[in-house]
């Protein structure tokens, strides 16, 4: 493995990480957006969707970094 290689897999593991971090907070989010509605308690339950709803175009964000790197990853060691 070169130099170049070791770099982008240390990206795509904090890439990675970074992934879950946000997969967990959007699962707390979505959560607390559920039970505040169920209780009534709208202004909470929108808050807590739409920090929900940032958090998934984030995501979907770095889903699509990653995509690139394990391409990049993909053709250095073809």
């Amino acid at each position: 493995m070169n130099t170049h290689e070791a770099e982008l897999e240390q990206e795509l593991l904090r890439l990675g990480q970074q992934e879950l971090e946000l997969e967990s907070r959007m699962a707390i989010l979505r959560r607390r957006a559920k039970d505040a509605g169920m209780e009534h308690r709208f202004e909470e339950s929108d808050l807590a969707w739409e920090l929900f709803e940032r958090a998934r175009e984030t995501l979907n964000n770095l889903q699509s970094e990653i995509v690139k790197i394990e391409r990049r990853l993909y053709a250095l060691r073809r």
